[in-house]
């Protein structure tokens, strides 16, 4: 699960098409915000439902990339702050593990 970030494309494009397979098979630049969340088949019409109910109860923000994170594999932009990110992705993985479809 992603928010797509599109005002980061300009910046990190050539690089994310270098290196990352994801950029090259199409995924614009993003925020992971939760993952592994479901595989595709799962994704009916009830949990996108769900899905919307769940990201309309939190409120929109604004975050700046101000830094670089590093996983094993992955370069990262920071965000700032990182606190709303962080609630949206407790939001998902609670719905996750509170019904069936999520």
């Amino acid at each position: 699960m992603v928010a797509k970030v599109p005002a980061a494309e300009a910046v990190v494009a050539a690089v994310r098409l270098r290196y990352d397979e994801s950029a090259r098979a199409g995924m614009p630049a993003h925020i992971t915000v939760f993952s592994p969340f479901l595989p595709a088949g799962r994704l009916t019409p009830d949990v996108l439902d769900e899905l919307g109910r769940l990201v309309a109860r939190h409120r929109a923000f604004d975050v700046t990339f101000a830094g670089l994170g590093r996983f094993p594999v992955a370069l990262w932009l920071a965000p700032e702050p990182p606190q709303p990110l962080r609630s949206l992705t407790e939001l998902l993985r609670c719905g996750h593990r509170s019904s069936d479809g999520l």
